[in-house]
């Protein structure tokens, strides 16, 4: 398969997108890639929102389909698929049975997610002409469960965590001056927060995406906008690699601690674990808030070599390229059992996926309607408010006092009458 994918067919295999996170925002920005370089794409799903459908339909040639639909393998049939990019070992029946000339390519995201490792190796090793993961550290863990034995060793690969070529730029605006920082965080721990509200009473501008229990925040896709425009960046991950290749600096640190600044000397040990944070200290609120405002110059400068040294090996163009530029390998025959066993884990994953995808509907049809209660709920009391005003200004107008004691009269005349 040449590059662009023009005419092409991909097939990526997700089990579920409902939140903004991980597997994901990776899986879109494929989809996205592959269509923006000609392809025609087919996103497969256990389940799925119907904000990410949206979000991923409205993509040129970009379409989804869950994997019981009864329509999937004729879909297949008559679109077979030149490329399958399978994550969670998604891979529709028809495909599976009949893999035809289709390179498959498996992404690995996570060394510590149960999920993220192969559910049918001797499938895996079967159909692919790649094996990726997102660091050295989650290919070596992968590597030492034993999963993989039998695989030809070239196969598996360091992909990275690759940013959209959009994300790229020549060269930060301007001169550097620390004056605004994005936060990207679903778990900010509490000495980062305590950090960035000190910037902030000292006048540093904080912009907050992700949340947590006790810091409410937006989440929502990062976009190059967001990135290129502030000073700074404070997260980890993928997050990181976005701004490695915009020239923006980075403080990697998060829940697991970090090396704060990235700069070319902690930059291999970063990323020997996906910027994650892990292997380096946790500090103070304010030795972090130190750090940031200290270092700032410093990691401006890095900031700049990192891009011109890296900023190509992390966009995604050119990290898809470094796996398709491989010569396809041929597929081996599967046991028929192996095959019946793959199919079965499929299926229990898809009606697992379901059953949470149906408990969430319910709790959001119960949360709708309690909502709307506690809406109906105000406006009576509103309307009863408004009432008990107009009855206490009745009250006090003159002459009502009177006109109750002729009323009162009269009722007692009535009940006279009618006892006689």
């Amino acid at each position: 398969m040449t590059l662009p994918f023009d005419g092409t067919t991909v097939l990526i295999g997700q089990a579920s997108l409902f939140d903004i996170a991980g597997s994901e925002v990776v899986t879109y920005e494929l989809a996205r890639h592959f269509s923006r370089n000609g392809a025609s794409v087919l996103v497969v799903v256990f389940g799925a929102s119907d904000e990410w459908r949206a979000r991923l339909t409205e993509l040129p040639r970009v379409d989804m389909m869950r994997y019981d639909d009864p329509e999937l393998s004729a879909r297949i049939a008559d679109e077979r698929p030149d490329l399958a990019w399978i994550h969670h070992g998604v891979i529709p029946e028809a495909l599976l049975r009949d893999p035809g000339d289709t390179r498959f390519v498996f992404h690995h995201m996570s060394a510590y997610q149960f999920q993220e490792f192969p559910h049918s190796p001797i499938v895996e090793a079967a159909l692919a002409s790649a094996i990726v993961f997102p660091a050295p550290e989650s290919r070596d863990a992968h590597l030492a469960s034993g999963l993989y034995e039998g695989v030809e060793p070239s196969l598996l690969t360091v992909l990275g965590n690759p940013a959209p070529d959009d994300f790229a730029r020549v060269a930060p605006d301007g001169p550097a001056r620390l004056r605004r920082i994005l936060l990207v965080s679903n778990h900010p721990p509490q000495e980062l927060q305590e950090a960035l509200d000190q910037l902030s009473a000292r006048g540093v501008e904080v912009v907050r995406f992700g949340g947590s229990p006790t810091d409410p925040a937006p989440k929502r896709l990062v976009t190059p906008a967001d990135i290129h425009g502030v000073d700074a960046v404070v997260s980890i991950g993928k997050t990181v690699q976005y701004s490695l290749v915009a020239g923006v600096p980075a403080f990697v640190y998060d829940h697991f601690g970090g090396p704060g600044w990235l700069t070319p000397e902690a930059f291999d040990a970063a990323r020997e674990t996906n910027f994650s944070g892990r292997g380096f200290s946790s500090r103070e609120a304010g030795e972090l808030a130190d750090e940031l405002v200290e270092g700032f110059d410093a990691a401006a400068d890095a900031a700049t070599a990192l891009r011109e040294r890296y900023g190509d090996e992390f966009l995604l163009s050119s990290a898809v390229a470094r796996i398709m530029e491989a010569p396809a390998v041929q597929h081996q025959s599967i046991d028929q059992r192996e095959l019946a066993a793959a199919v079965l884990r499929s299926e229990l994953m898809n009606g697992l996926v379901n059953a949470v995808e149906a408990r969430t509907l319910s709790v959001k049809d119960l949360t709708t309607r309690v909502g709307l209660l506690e809406a109906q709920k105000a406006e009576l009391e509103q309307t009863l408010g408004s009432r008990d005003a107009e009855i206490a200004h009745i009250r006090s107008t003159p002459g009502f006092e009177a006109a109750r004691k002729v009323f009162d009269t009269a009722s007692r005349a009535k009940r006279r009458i009618t006892r006689s």
